[in-house]
């Protein structure tokens, strides 16, 4: 099976060493770079024959992802496409038949959201608390942040498109956001033209009340969720320290501990269920689609752009 990764970022060499060495595919990726070890080209035009790849993963800057996208639908057919998320900088239709496509919220197949879609079953959910936020300058310790597209308007960056991992999960476990209300907006001294605060509220079409934060500071790294359901259920998640708890009312706690996921482990068994198993829990067009929706909608409902400090 032969792999064709588009862009050799960050994200780009993690689709690729996954793909290599942990899956055993062989690899040939479109980038600028000279890379002795692979078969490269300068860009997606140049590929003799695309239809000699069984898997394609478009890993390049958001801003690009329509534009290569719609090359690989013209070019081939019967195919798997992994874009990276988020699926494009700004809503746009866009329908594909002749092949599967698929979108990189890999945070889908990490075993604690797993496990908690399995808990939830039957369960009649109130209310969910998210919150997700990092250190920007950390991200990428060999580049200045000020340089990446999460910096940058032109290249579709910002907290809301780069931590959309979050809407995208919401929406699977709990239906659509059909209404926001956020606060939005540069808040800090980062030195950076996008977003790096987002504060939004919403239900979903299934009754469901959403709190979402999300931002670019927290030197405390933090991503978890806090879920109120009926009968007394409180069921918390906590990313960083990989615990799924759930309590009731008679003091009744149970815990899993999924700490010992490493980094690649989603990324793996996101492409091994594309490949292998159908796409099962991974995340399709359509899925990936509804939540440019809902980015779209949560800019225009921003009831006060916060901006400089202020």
């Amino acid at each position: 099976m032969i792999a064709l990764v588009i862009g050799y970022g960050s994200i780009g060499q993690r689709h690729v060493r996954i793909l290599k060495e942990q899956l055993q595919l062989e690899v040939d990726i479109v980038t600028k770079q000279s890379l002795g070890n692979f078969r490269t080209y300068k860009s997606l035009d140049q590929v003799d024959n695309l239809a000699l790849y069984d898997y394609f993963v478009i890993a390049s800057e958001t801003s690009r992802h329509f534009e290569q996208l719609t090359r690989l639908k013209e070019a081939v057919s019967g195919k798997n496409i992994l874009v990276e998320k988020p699926l494009f900088g700004k809503e746009i239709e866009f329908v594909c038949t002749n092949n599967q496509i698929w979108i990189g919220y890999n945070l889908r197949l990490h075993p604690l959201l797993i496990k908690l879609k399995e808990l939830l079953i039957g369960v009649n959910i109130f209310a969910v608390s998210v919150r997700v936020g990092e250190y920007l300058p950390w991200w990428r310790p060999k580049t200045d942040y000020r340089l990446s597209y999460s910096a940058r308007r032109d290249l579709c960056g910002g907290v809301v498109r780069d931590i959309s991992h979050e809407i995208d999960y919401i929406q699977w476990l709990f239906g659509n956001i059909v209404r926001t209300s956020s606060l939005l907006g540069h808040i800090s001294d980062l030195e950076i033209e996008t977003e790096d605060y987002a504060s939004i509220i919403g239900i979903t079409e299934h009754g469901v009340s959403i709190s979402l934060v999300m931002d670019y500071l927290s030197t405390i790294p933090v991503r978890d969720m806090l879920i109120h359901a009926s009968g007394g259920i409180t069921i918390e998640c906590n990313f960083e320290t990989g615990i799924l708890s759930s309590t009731t009312p008679d003091h009744n706690r149970s815990n899993w501990d999924f700490s010992q996921v490493d980094r690649d482990w989603t990324y793996r068994e996101m492409h091994r269920a594309i490949l292998f198993a159908g796409g099962v829990n991974c995340c399709m067009l359509e899925e990936g689609l509804s939540v440019m929706r809902t980015i779209e909608m949560i800019f225009k409902n921003n009831i006060l752009e916060l901006s400089d400090g202020t």
